[in-house]
């Protein structure tokens, strides 16, 4: 799968109620502060309905998630939202893939 380029600075590309959850950028992760007891994910609420941040940041800048396919944290920083760092792929192809360092 191809990724998309996504351009200019991430405080314009995600809209603010989730720009305003980075609390830190480091190397280009885009870090938010993840909930206890959720896996190293940021989960919040936006009208009225409970999502996971960095699938957010995805659908927001890449467009939908198709069923059957979840989001891979190329970085492997469970607290990325930056979408160039999230890839859909299958959970089969998720576990094996080589690894970058994290960032």
């Amino acid at each position: 799968m191809s990724r998309a380029v996504v351009h200019g600075p991430w405080w314009k590309i995600l809209p603010e109620f989730l720009a305003g959850k980075v609390i830190a950028k480091r190397a280009d992760c885009w870090l938010v502060k993840p909930n206890p007891g959720n896996a190293g994910y940021l989960r919040f609420t936006y009208r009225g309905v409970t999502q996971y941040a960095h699938r957010t940041a995805y659908q927001l800048t890449r467009g939908s998630i198709q069923k059957g396919l979840v989001i891979d944290h190329l970085c492997r920083s469970r607290d990325c939202i930056n979408p160039e760092h999230l890839e859909l792929v299958t959970a089969k192809e998720n576990v094996p893939r080589p690894r970058r360092e994290p960032c």
